[in-house]
């Protein structure tokens, strides 16, 4: 999905009176463009428009981000423009036709404005060449599964992967990052769980992986959960685990990624029969201070003056403390409003900050339940991942981990890796998508060979 706080806002001038050649039957057809995000990353665009009648209809597909299909609300064509709207992800383009094959316009996204110029094309856009993803046929099995979380009333839908040979397996659940995520955690194409459930398997462990509640397969509402509910859907995997009788009940570990990386020592807290944890830019900070380091470090990357970015971390620092603190969604719509914010944008901004994820993860404490967990703990990070900070977090867990004397853990920071755990120049969250690997070796073989030597 497109991230609106990455995009560099511009201006441009439409192009006013136009020739009145274009009709609704002139617009059928695949339109393709290039969104320019920044100077170095520009992300291939589709539009799809069909005709029913005198009704026209569009999709919307972003091959980068490995997106197809989607809908596309409010299609308006004269004989001289076209707009639409993309309400899933928040967006709208308007432009007028230059020519019969070239709308130029602006595509909109919160307060984003960046130039947008469409062209008719029947090609398709190449999808990005992602070497690491695993390709049928796989010298393991795949199994489809389901399993339930009875506390939750859902059926939650997975792959689980294992050895081909006989005998019982020790066995790994992946916990997702922040955002609804399917069951390989699909990023621009990338689909790093596939890529992590491939090499433990051929290393002889079993790996479930599962799409998030309310995602692809699984049932349920992902809008309305925090943290905590994810962790009943993790804790639902690994009971679920325990009936099969190809897995070692008491060999079953968890590994999480960014907020998978926070939700897998909770359940751990909680489940004393968790053979190891591996967080992967897991928090070692709150989540107050997660955040306001996430946005200080990416915007000063991108050139944003000193004074400035101190200035905003301090005032979002107080305003979400006191979100913590109970500040009603009302209170924190007038805040922004007071800051100069139009009605809807603030009342946006005062949904999100609201909502009872964000409370959740604003108050997370990983001393809480990090100080309950016994099993052992690798916590890897990359050295630059701009989104969970290395030496902030890491540090943090080692200095919880050390006053609590837990028995087993190892922290490492790896050199020059991002948030996904490419190899990365920036570690901008625009790179992700222009870099081919989905995941350095050296995490794989890194994860792979602490387990081992736990089971």
């Amino acid at each position: 999905m497109f991230t609106s706080k990455h995009l560099k806002s511009v201006v441009i001038v439409l192009i006013g009176l136009l020739p009145a050649f274009a009709s609704l039957a002139n617009v059928v057809g695949s339109w393709q463009g290039e969104l320019k995000v920044n100077q170095n990353t520009s992300l291939p665009m589709i539009v799809h428009f069909s005709q029913e009648d005198s009704q026209i209809t569009a999709t919307l597909d972003s091959p980068a981000q490995g997106a197809t299909g989607i809908p596309i609300n409010d299609v308006e064509v004269t004989a001289q423009a076209v707009s639409f709207k993309v309400s899933a992800i928040g967006m709208t383009f308007t432009g007028n036709f230059s020519d019969a094959n070239t709308i130029i316009g602006t595509f909109t996204q919160g307060s984003a404005q960046l130039p947008l110029t469409l062209n008719r094309n029947q090609d398709s856009v190449k999808a990005p060449n992602r070497p690491q993803t695993p390709v049928a046929p796989f010298n393991y099995v795949s199994e489809e599964v389901l399993f339930s979380n009875p506390d939750a009333k859902i059926t939650l839908a997975g792959t689980l992967t294992k050895p081909k040979r006989d005998g019982k397996f020790a066995a790994v659940i992946l916990i997702s990052g922040s955002g609804p995520q399917d069951r390989d955690e699909t990023l621009f194409n990338h689909k790093p769980f596939a890529v992590i459930a491939d090499h433990l398997t051929k290393q002889g462990l079993a790996v479930l992986r599962f799409d998030d509640r309310g995602t692809a397969q699984s049932e349920g509402n992902f809008a309305t959960a925090t943290s905590a509910d994810f962790a009943t859907d993790v804790q639902a995997a690994v009971a679920y685990l325990s009936t099969r009788s190809d897995i070692l009940a008491d060999k079953v570990g968890l590994i999480g990624h960014s907020e998978g990386g926070m939700i897998a020592p909770m359940v751990a807290s909680n489940n004393q029969d968790i053979a190891f944890v591996i967080m992967l830019a897991g928090l070692g900070v709150d989540g107050v201070t997660l955040v306001t380091q996430q946005s200080y470090d990416i915007q000063k990357l991108m050139g944003k003056k000193e004074a400035a970015l101190r200035t905003e971390r301090q005032q979002d620092t107080q305003l979400y403390r006191q979100i913590v603190n109970g500040m009603a969604t009302n209170e924190i719509r007038d805040y922004f409003l007071q800051q100069g914010l139009g009605e809807t944008a603030a009342s946006a901004k005062a949904q999100q900050l609201g909502s009872d994820w964000m409370r959740f993860f604003l108050g997370y404490q990983p001393q809480h339940y990090l100080n309950k967990v016994t099993s052992p703990i690798l916590a890897i990070n990359g050295s630059k991942d701009l989104q969970v900070d290395a030496k902030a977090n890491l540090a943090g867990l080692e200095r919880i981990l050390k006053a609590n004397k837990h028995p087993d853990f190892e922290i490492k920071s790896l050199a020059n890796l991002n948030h996904l755990f490419q190899k990365a120049d920036t570690g901008l969250p625009n790179e992700y998508a222009t870099i081919e690997h989905t995941m350095d070796t050296q995490v794989l073989v890194l994860m792979a060979k602490w387990i081992k030597a736990r089971i």
